[in-house]
């Protein structure tokens, strides 16, 4: 094997070797972390079941109903935290919001939850 060949057995090891110190050199410093932007929690609930757009594929299907249980369990998860903090409360499994397709936080924190107002039309 030539020993002048940067891929040979010899020579590779060290420059790899010097690709990662290189590379540890240049990360001296961290990247700067960005704090996220305040997140805003809709408490408009989804649209029901009947009201989502009908398909024929099964799979759309099976992918609406995912969407909008996954929505209805984050959206109680939150309201929960911000809302009801003291009262006592466990979550079901995102599969029966799968089944039921509603919120299932007690009433005494859906009557804690502010209504939203509605959206004012845009003028012409």
């Amino acid at each position: 094997m030539d020993e002048r060949n940067p891929w040979s057995y010899r020579e590779g090891r060290y420059a790899m070797i010097l690709f990662f110190l290189a590379c540890a050199a240049q990360a001296d410093e961290p990247a700067p972390i960005e704090t996220p932007e305040e997140v805003i929690v809709e408490t408009e609930p989804p649209p029901a079941p009947s009201e989502m757009p009908k398909s024929s594929d099964p799979m759309t299907e099976q992918l609406m109903t995912d969407m909008v249980s996954l929505e209805l369990y984050l959206m109680d998860k939150a309201q929960y935290k911000e809302f009801c903090a003291g009262i006592v409360w466990d979550q079901p499994i995102i599969d029966i919001y799968k089944q039921t397709m509603i919120s299932h936080l007690p009433e005494e924190c859906k009557a804690k939850i502010p209504v939203p107002e509605p959206a004012e039309p845009p003028s012409e």
